[in-house]
C-alpha cells in the first residue's frame, strides 16, 4: 500500500520540482554583466575623443582621458562578456536539454541580431555618413531603405556595428555545443574532462595563456579571421578561445579553487604587465610593418597575460563582494541585453550632434 501524501507535502514536492527546473542564476555573474555593460556604455562614449583607430564619429581633437579609457578597457571588455557568455553556457545547460538550449539561442540571440540590423543601427550608418561630409538622403527615414539595399555588401563583410557580438555569440554557441555536451555517455562532456585534469593554477595559467598567445602571433590581423578592429579589439579564434575559457573556469568546483588560488598572482601580474606592455604598444598597434617581429611576439603575449590577468581579478573581486541579490539586479540582468542593442546607437545619435557643438565653439 502506497503512504499517503499530505496537500502541504504534495506542494512541497511541486514547488521542488519547479525549481529543479530553473535556470541557475549565480548572483556575482550577474553582477559582472551589469557591470560589463555599464563599462561597455562608458568605452563607446570615449570613443569620439580618442587618438586611436577611427570610429564612426569622431571628434576634431582628442583627450587624454579618452585615451586611458579606451586604451585600458579594450584590453579585458569584449572578452570578459565572452567569458561570462561561457559560464551562462554552463549553467544553462544544467536545466536545459540540447534543443532547449539552442532554442534560447536563436530567440535571445539571434532574432534580436536581426531585428537590429534591420532596425537599430540603421541610424548608426546614417550619422557615420553625415559625419564624414556625405549626404545620402535628405533625413533618416529616408536612408532606411539605401541601407536596406546595402545589406549584402555589409553581410559579405561582417559589418555590423556593435551588433557583430549576437551574431558571433549565436555561431559559437553552435559550434561550441558538442564540446559542452557529453554525447558519449561518459559523464562529462568533453571540456568538463579536461577541467578535472587541471590540479594546479599554474597549469589553468598555461592554459589560458598560451593557446591565446600562439593565436595572435601567427594569425595576421589583416585577415577576417585576425581582423581586430571590426570585432572589439581582438581577433575571432581569440573570442572563441574566452567563449571556451569561460565555460571551463566554471564548469566544476575544482576550478573555482584554482582561480580563486590566483587571486594574488593576478593582481601583480596585471600590473607588471601593463608596465611591460607600455614600450611594446608601437609594435602592437603597427601590426602592418612588425608582424612577425621578436617585439611584435613579445607584445601579445603581454598583453593576453595582462587581460587574463585582470579578467580573473574580476572574477575574484566579483566572487568576493558580490554576493547578493536584490531588486535592482534582478531588473538590471534582464535589461542588460536590450540596454546593449540600443546603446551605441543612442550614443553615436547625441553624440553627433555634440561634436557639431563643440566643433563650432572651437572655431567661433
Amino acid at each position: 500500500m502506497l503512504p499517503k501524501v499530505t496537500l502541504k507535502e504534495q506542494k512541497s514536492i511541486s514547488m521542488n520540482d519547479i525549481s529543479a527546473n530553473k535556470p541557475t542564476r549565480v548572483d556575482y555573474i550577474d553582477w559582472l554583466r551589469v557591470v560589463a555593460t555599464l563599462c561597455v556604455f562608458v568605452f563607446h562614449s570615449a570613443r569620439f575623443f580618442d587618438r586611436f583607430s577611427d570610429w564612426h564619429v569622431k571628434n576634431a581633437t582628442s583627450w587624454i582621458g579618452a585615451n586611458i579609457i579606451v586604451g585600458f578597457m579594450s584590453q579585458w571588455i569584449m572578452p570578459m562578456f565572452m567569458v561570462l557568455a561561457g559560464a551562462s553556457t554552463y549553467y544553462s545547460l544544467q536545466s536545459r536539454s540540447a534543443w532547449q538550449y539552442v532554442r534560447e539561442r536563436i530567440l535571445r540571440l539571434l532574432v534580436p541580431f536581426l531585428f537590429g540590423v534591420f532596425v537599430i543601427v540603421v541610424p548608426q550608418a546614417y550619422y557615420e555618413l553625415l559625419s564624414r561630409g556625405k549626404s545620402p538622403c535628405a533625413n533618416l527615414l529616408g536612408y532606411f531603405p539605401l541601407y536596406l539595399l546595402n545589406l549584402p555588401e555589409r553581410f559579405a563583410h561582417f559589418s555590423f556595428y556593435h551588433l557583430w557580438f549576437l551574431a558571433v555569440l549565436f555561431i559559437f554557441s553552435l559550434i561550441c555545443l558538442p564540446l559542452f555536451l557529453d554525447l558519449l555517455g561518459k559523464g562529462k562532456s568533453p571540456l568538463s574532462a579536461l577541467a578535472s585534469r587541471i590540479n594546479s593554477p599554474w597549469r589553468l595559467m598555461l592554459l589560458l595563456v598560451l593557446p591565446l598567445g600562439l593565436i595572435d602571433i601567427f594569425i595576421y590581423p589583416g585577415t577576417f579571421w585576425g581582423n581586430r578592429y571590426s570585432f572589439g579589439g581582438w581577433c575571432l579564434v581569440a573570442h572563441l578561445l574566452f567563449f571556451i575559457s569561460g565555460y571551463v573556469l566554471f564548469v566544476n568546483p575544482g576550478m573555482a579553487e584554482q582561480v580563486r588560488k590566483l587571486r594574488w598572482f593576478v593582481g601583480i601580474g596585471a600590473i607588471a604587465a601593463a608596465i611591460a606592455l607600455r614600450p611594446l604598444i608601437g609594435p602592437l598597434l603597427n601590426w602592418g610593418k612588425n608582424f612577425g617581429s621578436a617585439n611584435y611576439a613579445a607584445a601579445q603575449v603581454v598583453q593576453v597575460l595582462l587581460t587574463w590577468c585582470l579578467l580573473i581579478l574580476f572574477i575574484n573581486l566579483g566572487r568576493l563582494v558580490f554576493t547578493f541579490r536584490n531588486k535592482l539586479l534582478t531588473y538590471a540582468s534582464e535589461a542588460v541585453l536590450p540596454f546593449y542593442i540600443l546603446h551605441q546607437t543612442v550614443i553615436i545619435v547625441v553624440g553627433y550632434y555634440v561634436v557639431e557643438v563643440v566643433e563650432k565653439v572651437l572655431k567661433a
